[in-house]
């Protein structure tokens, strides 16, 4: 995988750091404020910074990629309440997709935009660069049954963001297909696109363009059937999509969601509350087995304080975007919050990487 020289201004996040002392978690389940989950997200030191985009205000599920020249490009998804029905189908947002280039201090060169993709259904980007383009993974309704949803690819120019071409992606086999994660590895000096189709039997496919043909390749699946990743999914939640795999030093590090629920009794009846989290693992370079994962999960000082406009039944952080910078060893995630935030977070790599445990899957 190319890897690009990522530029930091340390003085840029010192303002936004925050003591170990000082971590607040916004949300109530007490998992998420035992003490070995506060003392693990204390000792990260993450720093954080908010973007807020004018005229797209509530955007939220980013994710990022370097771009050639300098700097970044962020996607994004924006909602548009409209509540209305397609083809007997109740719908109640309008949903796009949008970007912005950001400096190297992670400032805005220009006003976002929304991308031309033809389709107000559009959900949850995710951008890796393959070949010198973006390619960028989504979701969209069926058009034939909008109540079904399918997983799409859309090549992008890089300085234009001219969408080239999009395709629906083979292989779906749920009424609801979302969270496929891309990554791209390097095979003898050539690229080659992959995605994680599901991380419980980590199954992989390869995605083949040639011109006008599309194909995808099943490259193997595995169950996670190591105890600690079990004692994981029993305590938090599935292992699902989340960043596109990040490789570092031979590895691939994922930054996944899981979400688990509770049911109460609010407001006259019982209600379900949903917890969206961030987890971390490290997979071998060809995605084959999990190598390590981070016990509890990672959170930041003030997570889940953004209003909870959309659902007061959910609280959310959601990782969809990740870089590596290999100058001082940083890692870069691009999360969203509460379905009306998007945040970039840095942690120290070794640091994060002292904290996992080693899984024998």
């Amino acid at each position: 995988m190319k890897i690009f020289t990522l530029y930091w201004l340390g003085a840029f996040f010192s303002h936004l750091y925050c003591s170990p002392a000082e971590l607040q978690i916004h949300c109530p389940h007490p998992k998420f404020h035992e003490s070995g989950c506060i003392e693990q997200n204390r000792s990260l030191d993450i720093k954080k910074k908010q973007i807020v985009l004018n005229g797209f205000e509530g955007a939220y599920n980013p994710t990022i990629v370097a771009r050639n020249e300098g700097g970044y490009t962020l996607f994004f998804r924006f909602d548009v309440p409209c509540d209305h029905y397609f083809k007997k189908t109740r719908l109640v947002y309008l949903t796009y997709l949008g970007y912005v280039d950001l400096d190297e201090n992670l400032n805005l060169l220009h006003a976002p935009a929304l991308l031309p993709m033809l389709s107000p259904y559009c959900e949850d980007p995710r951008v890796v660069l393959f070949q010198g383009q973006y390619v960028l993974f989504f979701n969209d309704v069926l058009k034939e049954d909008p109540s079904k949803r399918v997983m799409k690819i859309a090549l992008i120019d890089p300085k234009t963001k001219k969408i080239l071409k999009v395709k629906k992606l083979p292989e779906q086999t749920r009424k609801i297909e979302k969270n496929w994660t891309p990554f791209v590895l390097k095979d003898e000096g050539r690229e080659r696109l992959f995605y994680v189709y599901e991380f419980n039997d980590l199954s992989v496919y390869e995605v083949l363009i040639d011109g006008q043909r599309w194909e995808t390749k099943k490259i193997h699946s595995k169950n996670l059937d190591d105890p600690k990743i079990q004692e994981w999914i029993k305590k938090y939640g599935p292992l699902r999509g989340g960043a596109p795999l990040l490789e570092i030093e031979g590895k691939l590090w994922s930054f996944f969601h899981s979400c688990f629920y509770e049911t109460v009794f609010e407001r006259g009846r019982n209600r379900n509350h949903y917890f969206y989290h961030m987890g971390v693992m490290t997979l071998d370079q060809n995605a084959r087995k999990v190598e390590r994962l981070l016990p509890s999960p990672l959170l930041y000082d003030d997570a889940y304080q953004t209003p909870r406009e959309r659902s007061r039944e959910k609280w959310v952080v959601y990782p969809s975007g990740a870089l590596y910078n290999p100058l001082d060893q940083s890692i870069l995630i691009a999360v969203g919050e509460n379905d009306g935030a998007i945040f970039l977070l840095k942690v120290d790599k070794q640091k994060l990487e002292s904290k996992m445990e080693f899984v024998g899957v």
